[in-house]
């Protein structure tokens, strides 16, 4: 039985040419009313401000990576010339003196933001402000043991009344303030903290109401095929939304498909010429001595549906042309996040 894994030359390295995955990230905001009492008022009381459907997507942003691509692996012998790859097995040098920082995993920013996340107050609650619910030890505010149906409901909806007016004399205090209706000769600064104070109240009043919005954020990976089949603008499925229960399948009788889709604009056919230009004529490089790498082509990512629609460039390596670096007569230096040339010298 052998146990000894394959044989290989010793001293050589092992590298792999990059490849870009586009990250989505979506945040979808559900609105959580477990802890808010007077939820069931909400929508005769507070008109226009609850949102009609308990899911909503708040944000969708789009980031790139490079990891390795499998399908492009390479085992050379450096010899004479010095070779630096990361962790992820990508090539960030070729011929230069000291090291390289490992960046380790690499990941570009953010680049594109649909809308921000919408802060909550946080409701404040009184385990004496019923008197007609009955609290046992233990018992959580808000989640008495017995409750007097009829008798509390009255109790209840009384209380989404004051709340109510309560928000809209807060709202005509604040109107007033900013109007300067008011007969006050407080400083500006004076004034600004009183706003943050009538703010924080209505906050407060009106998540009574609403309660309070849960994030859930999901990614999805999207690799670009070095095949060009995915750049000819055809739409395919990133995924499903339903306002009545988020990020849902196809079988949601209410879900919303969102797509995605490449459009490559221009084809980098001067990177090659340019190359050649500052390395050589590469019909005399020796291709079994040879670096390859891969220069990024801008393409434009477009996610759309019913929803909303965003577009965004972004550099997708598997579109853009494979080249070779002659060893041992060129420096190069690669960038660790997108995987650019930064650095050519004969």
């Amino acid at each position: 039985v052998r146990t000894s894994g394959p044989s290989v030359p010793s001293g050589g390295m092992l590298y792999a040419l990059p490849k870009t995955e586009i990250c989505v990230d979506v945040t979808v905001l559900h609105r959580d009313t477990s802890q808010a009492p007077y939820a069931a008022f909400a929508d005769k009381m507070l008109a226009g401000v609850v949102h009609a459907d308990p899911y909503r997507i708040a944000d969708v942003a789009v980031s790139t990576r490079l990891v390795a691509d499998e399908a492009h692996y390479y085992y050379v012998l450096p010899r004479r010339t010095a070779l630096q790859v990361d962790h992820r097995h990508l090539l960030r040098a070729v011929g230069m003196d000291g090291l390289v920082a490992d960046n380790g995993m690499a990941e570009a920013p953010v680049l594109s933001s649909l809308a921000d996340t919408i802060p909550a107050a946080q409701p404040a609650y009184n385990l004496y402000d019923r008197v007609d619910t009955f609290y046992r030890r233990g018992d959580s505010p808000g989640h008495p043991s017995l409750l007097l149906a009829k008798k509390d409901a009255r109790s209840l909806r009384r209380q989404a009344l004051d709340a109510a007016g309560q928000i809209s004399a807060l709202q005509e205090m604040r109107s007033q303030i900013v109007n300067g209706d008011r007969d006050d000769n407080s400083a500006p600064d004076v004034l600004r903290y009183r706003l943050q104070l009538i703010d924080g109240q209505i906050d407060a009043l009106i998540a009574l109401f609403v309660g309070r919005d849960v994030s859930e954020t999901v990614r999805y990976v999207v690799t670009p095929s070095d095949d060009r089949s995915d750049d000819a603008g055809t739409p395919r499925i990133l995924f499903h939304f339903s306002s009545q229960r988020g990020l849902a399948d196809s079988s949601a009788g209410d879900a919303v498909p969102v797509f995605y889709s490449f459009v490559r604009d221009n084809s980098l056919r001067s990177a090659a010429r340019f190359v050649r230009f500052h390395t050589g004529d590469a019909s005399r490089i020796d291709r079994r001595n040879s670096i390859k790498y891969r220069i990024a082509e801008p393409v434009e990512f477009c996610i759309e549906s019913a929803l909303f629609r965003l577009r965004r460039t972004l550099p997708v390596v598997q579109f853009g042309p494979v080249l070779e670096l002659p060893r041992g007569r060129v420096k190069a230096r690669f960038d660790a996040v997108t995987g650019e040339l930064i650095y050519l010298s004969r």
